[in-house]
């Protein structure tokens, strides 16, 4: 990490969570653009405002954990699985991260001379919200949040999962990606079919985060086609078409993710693992885990202490 970097409010604030901060692509003091990935557990409410540049923009994709945008006027919640853009201004909003959940975010933070050479020709395109902060408005709440559609999801996935191919060229597609994604406003013209797509992707984002939201007791397809405001028979034939999965599926995968995460903290057994993530039968839930990840919950709890004092091991030799 660079100087510039390790002395940057985002570094001071992230470094002492107990979680993952990683900066992905820029630097917003040298380049005016950077994007970084989030990954903590919150026992406290977290003051999120200070790791915010005055006169920036940040679009945060926001996957797991609940925060909020404040400005003194108004308060903007930021739920899961969505995607809101802010900009602070000369410092006027306090946000903050709640506690008692996990977060995972993605956050790329954008300076008026950065979008503005990055936009040229198409500045007439971008939405309301981002045009005033090119013209230098004032902290603002007003721009939308939306649910994050598949496609942002996808980009997410591909940005913090890299393969090794990824240049800093192939970051700043990504960063541009996002931006037009989010910034730009809806083409008025928009295909049937497209629009139609977009919904479909929409409404799969809220299953995702009711799901989430409720990992021990999941709504029915009944309640789910309610929140969401079409038959359940729809609900689960989009859903499978766009993720080649079934409700139930993606449920199951949801709670075995959420299972080994906890077992991974140490801060649960099986039993109360088991219970968080809905499961009442111990055996079904060992059964489930031992499908997914190929070894029981107390021979994965063995394989990490064994990892963790493989390492301890290595740095102990390597300091003699």
């Amino acid at each position: 990490m660079n100087l510039t970097l390790a002395k940057s409010p985002e570094a001071q604030l992230w470094n002492e969570v107990d979680g993952e901060w990683r900066p992905l692509f820029g630097s917003f003091a040298d380049m005016g653009v950077s994007m970084e990935w989030h990954d903590f557990d919150c026992e406290s409410s977290l003051n999120w405002s200070e790791s915010f540049h005055p006169h920036s923009l940040e679009i945060c994709l926001n996957l797991s954990g609940c925060g909020s945008v404040n400005s003194g006027k108004v308060r903007k919640l930021i739920n899961p699985k969505t995607v809101s853009y802010y900009f602070p201004g000369s410092g006027n909003l306090v946000a903050d991260r709640h506690a008692g959940q996990r977060h995972k975010f993605l956050t790329v933070e954008l300076s008026p001379k950065w979008l503005s050479e990055n936009t040229r020709g198409v500045e007439n395109k971008l939405s309301t919200d981002a045009k005033r902060f090119l013209n230098g408005g004032r902290a603002t709440l007003d721009a939308k949040t939306t649910p994050l559609n598949s496609r942002l999801q996808s980009t997410v996935h591909d940005i913090c999962h890299p393969t090794g191919a990824e240049s800093t060229m192939w970051m700043q597609a990504k960063v541009l990606e996002i931006v037009s994604q989010t910034l730009f406003a809806p083409r008025q013209d928009e295909l049937f079919c497209v629009r139609q797509k977009r919904i479909a992707e929409d409404r799969i984002g809220k299953v995702k985060a009711l799901l989430f939201a409720n990992i021990e007791i999941p709504p029915t397809l009944t309640e789910l086609g309610k929140q969401i405001g079409c038959s359940p028979f729809y609900l689960c034939r989009i859903f499978s078409q766009n993720t080649g999965q079934t409700i139930s599926q993606y449920l199951r995968q949801l709670r075995m993710e959420e299972a080994a995460r906890l077992l991974k903290s140490g801060k649960c057994n099986v039993t109360e693992t088991a219970l968080r993530v809905g499961y009442s039968s111990l055996s079904h839930f060992s059964k489930t885990f031992s499908e997914t990840f190929g070894r029981c919950p107390c021979g994965y709890i063995e394989k990490l202490a064994f990892a963790t004092s493989g390492r301890r091991s290595s740095r102990a030799r390597m300091t003699a």
